[in-house]
């Protein structure tokens, strides 16, 4: 698997596995999607990219339910629009 360069590639990635996984034409499972996004930041943080998701994610204690909320959370933020509980559900 390939790292991220640098942080902006990582939201670029996120907000288009995002954007697929809520579409019509889903090509991401949202559970696999999130995990090949951390798995990646993981990767890249270990080739000296910092990464305030995963910074953020680790220093809170998140579970991994509680990140892909937060991803999801910075994915619909992106876009300009909030995390609602039917968004979410979709």
């Amino acid at each position: 698997m390939d790292t991220y360069n640098n942080y902006q590639e990582f939201l670029g990635d996120l907000t288009t596995r995002g954007q697929n996984t809520l579409g019509q034409q889903t090509r991401f499972h949202p559970k696999e999607a999130f995990f090949a996004l951390l798995e990646k930041s993981v990767l890249s943080t270990r080739q000296g990219m910092f990464s305030p998701f995963l910074y953020i994610t680790l220093s809170a204690g998140l579970e991994r339910e509680a990140a892909m909320l937060l991803a999801a959370a910075f994915c619909v933020g992106r876009n300009g629009e909030a995390l609602t509980l039917p968004l979410w559900k979709s």
